[in-house]
């Protein structure tokens, strides 16, 4: 597999447990937290391990072009777009987690707004 596909789930995996796990943690503490991280751990291992043999049965070709290539285009067109969706949706959580953090600890004077429009310069001139 590709590496960047590798360092794109480990960025995304460690952001969200520096920003949102520890938050999580302390408000559901009593709830069964710890018990739901371990089945959630082992699911996602296992979903992982599903999806990558998967993609390597297939070769040179991404998802999108397995998706358009065998399913019917009544399917396709409208599971890629959720599938679009999605990466929008976690990315811009991402981008919170970025704002918050930045906002807690770099300048706590900055506007969010600010601080957004300054990581999406940055990240709009780096792609």
């Amino acid at each position: 597999m590709n590496r960047y596909f590798y360092y794109l789930i480990i960025v995304n995996m460690l952001i969200n447990v520096v920003a949102y796990v520890p938050r999580y943690l302390i408000e559901q503490r009593f709830n069964g937290t710890i018990m739901s991280i371990l089945i959630a751990v082992i699911i996602t291992i296992v979903f992982l391990y599903v999806y990558c043999n998967t993609l390597n049965q297939f070769p040179g070709l991404g998802q999108p072009e397995i998706i358009k290539r065998y399913t019917s285009k009544w399917f396709s067109v409208p599971f890629l777009f959720f599938v679009g969706i999605l990466f929008y949706v976690s990315g811009w959580f991402v981008l919170l987690a970025f704002i918050n953090i930045s906002k807690m600890f770099i300048s706590p004077e900055m506007s969010s707004f600010l601080i957004s429009i300054l990581f999406l310069v940055l990240v709009g001139t780096g792609s």
